[in-house]
């Protein structure tokens, strides 16, 4: 009975050494992560929009910066709480808003989620209430979008039809249309049939088949990932240890954060089931139906990026017509470029690109060429680093 005691209170003593460890490191990133200067604005909090709490972030150090609305991936994967780690370091220039979407995040339990009319119409418009509430608040005629990947269709679609209240947008991992899947597969069926691995090869196409051949769904594009995964490369991204740590230490997560991710790694049809209508948006949209923007798009992707293949947005970059158009590749980056282990060259270019000054130009016409981006001749040395460091920002 004694050794059976002594087990427990060894595990009960790790146990509190683990949360005590965890809290250390919140507490350290919330006096160095969270902006505190004079005039900075820090917000975490639920608003009405269009009739449904919704919950925004707001973190910035100066509230007469520039404001920048950040439309999280997906559908149903907000990131406000691990925001700050690649925010903090341009807080100082820009101030954040980070939307978690109607049924996603905080706002998916802010109300009956029946109730939150999950679609694609509702969160552009939205999209349009939070960015005149900004306009409002901060007294600024246009607002800069930053989207990721399901957000780059919204700040697509929203750019496209109200470009007066947009500064410009800025699309890490933009979705291009159905063919991204297939684009991946392709691929990878090609590394792994050099492999000799005839059997993934098999399991790729018959993944394939099913997902055009069946209306688009999560549990078929995850099937066809979950065999894609084996070969396609990913950059150096951090692994699912470091991701959970992140969160965890997060100055900024709270117990809806906590709870909302464990049920969507646990339960995922309970969230899933009420993105249906996002997901056909994904299935039917195609980037290629808007080729006119008339204010500056730019485009950020891994080099490594085979979710939103980063040749296709290349191509897709450099076609358009816009006053200005770039297209970044973030060297040795997957999906996830902003928290990869690169993630100070992901930093370095957005900062170039948010604060780029582009003069007031007659729009490119269709059919003229527009001009080549030219290629970053730097060293990944030559980008600075963060000035708030964490275990994992370095791969050394």
């Amino acid at each position: 009975m004694k050794k059976i005691g002594r087990f427990i209170l060894n595990i009960i003593t790790i146990f509190l050494v683990i949360i005590l460890v965890v809290l250390g490191f919140r507490v350290f990133n919330v006096f160095m992560a969270s902006p505190r200067g004079d005039g900075s604005v820090y917000k975490d909090e639920m608003v009405d929009i269009n009739g449904i709490p919704q919950y925004l972030l707001t973190r910035g150090e100066n509230q007469d910066n520039p404001v920048v609305l950040v439309l999280h991936g997906g559908p149903a994967t907000p990131t406000s709480a691990i925001s700050y780690y690649y925010q903090h370091d341009l807080e100082d220039e820009y101030t954040f808003v980070n939307w978690d979407q109607r049924g996603s995040g905080r706002t998916y339990y802010a109300s009956p989620i029946a109730g939150q009319d999950v679609t694609t119409e509702h969160l552009l418009a939205d999209i349009d209430v939070i960015v005149e509430r900004l306009q409002n608040e901060y007294n600024e005629d246009k607002i800069i979008i930053l989207s990721h990947s399901w957000g780059s269709i919204l700040g697509n679609l929203y750019t496209q039809d109200y470009p007066e209240k947009v500064n410009r947008h800025i699309a890490v991992g933009q979705y291009i249309n159905s063919q991204d899947d297939k684009v991946a597969a392709d691929f990878a069926s090609e590394l792994a049939m050099k492999s000799g691995d005839e059997e993934s090869v098999a399991a790729i196409n018959q993944a394939v088949e099913k997902l055009q051949s069946e209306p688009m769904s999560l549990e078929n594009l995850s099937a066809l990932r979950e065999q894609t995964d084996k070969y396609l490369p990913n950059g150096e991204s951090m692994n699912v240890f470091q991701q959970f740590w992140l969160a965890l230490t997060s100055p900024d997560v709270g117990i809806d954060d906590v709870k909302y991710y464990y049920t969507l790694i646990t339960q995922p049809d309970e969230i899933l089931q009420e993105q249906t209508g996002l997901i056909d948006t994904m299935s039917t949209f195609d980037a290629y139906n808007s080729m006119r923007f008339e204010v500056p798009y730019y485009f950020i992707s891994g080099d490594e990026d085979w979710v939103t293949p980063y040749t296709l947005v290349e191509d897709y970059a450099a076609e358009i017509t816009a006053p200005d158009v770039d297209f970044v590749e973030i060297p040795q980056s997957g999906h996830l470029p902003f928290i990869d282990q690169n993630y100070k060259v992901f930093n370095y270019e957005l900062r170039e690109l948010l604060g780029r000054e582009v003069e007031e130009v007659e729009v490119v016409g269709e059919g003229e060429e527009s001009a080549e981006v030219e290629e970053s001749e730097q060293n990944l040395s030559d980008y600075p680093d963060s000035i708030f460091t964490d275990m994992f920002r370095k791969s050394e």
